[in-house]
């Protein structure tokens, strides 16, 4: 089976990222053909799904077997064996399997698309000196904080080796690093919106300010009324269509990770509130940390966890309520303009297109939970209401 859509050399490096990353994760289980067209199966990357699914599934068992998950007096140890470790494992399983069940072909249709509206509505990225520094510099904080990652996850599974089996620890560590590949992903297909509604509204702008020189390169020198109007009626038809594609990805988008988001918010949230009580309890539990070299190194490695797990929600929510905003400044300039006009045709195309923007709003969610700021804010505010019930109640 094969889609029909092509990749192209001048293809977004975004999409191509993405692309390696589902792979990587074993989200997806396509791969290119000699013609460079999406192709639906490989043996491959279905054998590398079936090994993750296979290993998460030895982490479930290991969790429920463990001699900690039937013996644990204190608080910390009741949410981090009985449920934080669980979750972990059974979010990863459930997850991959997913994605390689109901959403496969979603996945692939959701590819396809970003390919298709890549060709259609181009980034027009800013060439400039300044654009590529800012790039450059985004890259290497990128690198720098999966570097860092990489170094703290293998100093955990070396903490907790005389505690534990070190390869249930890896299994654990393998756990954390796939969550944060799945947020990357999630991300990485939010800031490709993000872009091509920038691009829409720059050219919707653009052709308000400057129409005459795009008229007279369509029309000529002899250009009249008439096709200045023509011209600007097939823009603004023109960003009608390209919302929609940007509306219906948006969709696509959300039908696909929309259940893997709200597994990986509960993950990241329940971190949160184990970390900070373990925090707590370290330090009430009287003991000396200056002598205690190994409850010291803990202390850094749940700090790490907390600033990890907010950092993790809070991306996530700014990122989607960026592009959001992006949409709202789209409505902006429409309304702008519908003040501007006095053409009844174009006046009729700029009133359609306020009412589509206004039916047909850019957001994302995750099972029906808007995903922005505001939940952010209320994630927080509740997580730190529970840490206090279980404070007082300890």
């Amino acid at each position: 089976m094969t889609i029909v859509t092509k990749i192209t050399d001048s293809s977004h490096s975004e999409i191509i990222r993405l692309y390696y990353m589902l792979k990587l994760t074993g989200l997806l289980t396509f791969s290119f053909n000699q013609e460079r067209y999406l192709s639906v199966s490989c043996i491959l990357y279905i054998l590398w799904s079936l090994c993750l699914l296979s290993m998460m599934l030895i982490g479930i068992v290991s969790t429920f077997t463990r001699r900690e998950f039937f013996k644990t007096s204190n608080t910390t140890e009741i949410i981090n064996y009985k449920l934080l470790l669980p979750i972990h494992f059974i979010v990863t399983f459930v997850i991959i399997l997913l994605q390689n069940t109901i959403k496969r072909s979603k996945s692939i249709s959701l590819i396809s698309d970003l390919i298709k509206i890549d060709g259609i509505i181009p980034s027009r990225p800013n060439i400039s000196s300044g654009y590529k520094i800012t790039k450059l510099i985004k890259l290497i904080i990128m690198t720098i904080l999966v570097f860092i990652h990489l170094i703290i996850l293998m100093f955990e599974s070396w903490y907790w080796r005389k505690k534990t089996n070190i390869c249930y620890e890896i299994l654990v560590r393998l756990c954390k690093l796939f969550s944060m590949a799945l947020l990357m992903i999630y991300i990485s297909v939010v800031n490709i919106v993000e872009i091509k509604l920038s691009a829409i509204t720059k050219d919707f702008i653009l052709y308000n300010l400057r129409p005459w020189n795009e008229i007279v390169t369509t029309y000529g020198k002899n250009s009249t009324m008439a096709h200045f109007e023509m011209f600007k009626f097939k823009r603004i038809q023109k960003s009608r269509e390209e919302y929609f594609l940007i509306y219906t990805l948006t969709q696509k988008i959300n039908s696909v990770f929309s259940c893997s988001i709200l597994l990986l918010i509960v993950m990241y949230y329940l971190t949160f509130i184990n970390s900070i009580y373990t925090v707590y309890e370290l330090q009430t539990s009287g003991e000396d940390f200056g002598n205690n070299y190994f409850d010291k190194k803990r202390i850094l490695l749940v700090t790490f966890w907390v600033v990890h797990s907010v950092s993790s929600l809070f991306s996530l929510s700014y990122y989607t309520h960026v592009a959001s905003e992006k949409a709202k400044d789209l409505v902006d300039h429409v309304q702008k303009q519908l003040l501007k006009q006095k053409s009844s045709a174009e006046l009729e195309q700029l009133n359609q297109f306020a009412t589509q923007l206004h039916y047909k709003r850019i957001e994302f969610t995750a099972v029906g939970f808007p995903l922005n700021l505001v939940f952010f804010c209320n994630m927080i505010m509740s997580a730190c209401t529970y840490l206090l019930v279980i404070i007082q109640f300890k």
